[in-house]
């Protein structure tokens, strides 16, 4: 597989959406931050807690982008926030937030952890080169043809490169309706 050129001496603009209590997330993001790149995580308010961030908010490279959650937008709590209306006005807001941030910032590249909740995020801010990586459950417990497996095409058709750790992964992939073209298999090891 040819990848897309980036020259990783350049410094980069890096937009992550990933689970930021994770550490692999956090020793991925510190990798970035250590050469020197800019990395820009979008979390939704529903997901802030500062003190779960505290290590990457210390380096001047490292930027939360935050995207409104329910509480902003409930105070009021009438009867139409409290349907099950509340769920696709809360979609319609978080697509409007994230085309501001588009609009906002041009990142080089845009990755999306876990395919099932931040790459179809990751896809929505509408930027490539996009990046998504499926790490196991995610791909491993969804059925073909499934509502989950018909999200899951429209982000293989936007991405650029669908990674994943090994040749179970891939197969899995192939299966979901992935592009082998775009499946890249990286062995696990660099960040344990």
């Amino acid at each position: 597989m040819e990848l897309f050129q980036i020259n990783m001496q350049d410094k980069l603009k890096i937009c992550v959406f990933a689970n930021l209590k994770s550490i692999h997330t956090k020793r991925w993001i510190h990798f970035f931050l250590e050469k020197g790149h800019t990395v820009y995580s979008v979390v939704f308010h529903e997901e802030y807690s500062p003190q779960d961030y505290s290590d990457l908010l210390s380096n001047d490279n490292f930027h939360l982008l935050l995207v409104p959650d329910s509480k902003k937008f409930n105070s009021g709590a009438t009867t139409f926030l409290n349907s099950i209306s509340f769920g696709k006005y809360m979609k319609y807001i978080k697509l409007r937030e994230l085309k501001k941030l588009s609009s906002k910032y041009s990142f080089d590249i845009v990755q999306g952890h876990y395919l099932k909740y931040n790459s179809l995020w990751a896809k929505r801010m509408g930027q490539h080169p996009l990046i998504v990586s499926a790490w196991g459950s995610d791909i491993s417990e969804t059925e073909v043809g499934s509502k989950e497996n018909n999200v899951m095409k429209q982000v293989f058709d936007f991405a650029d490169i669908i990674q994943t750790h090994d040749e179970p992964g891939k197969s899995q992939l192939k299966a979901l309706g992935c592009p082998e073209n775009k499946i890249w298999v990286q062995q696990r090891g660099g960040v344990n």
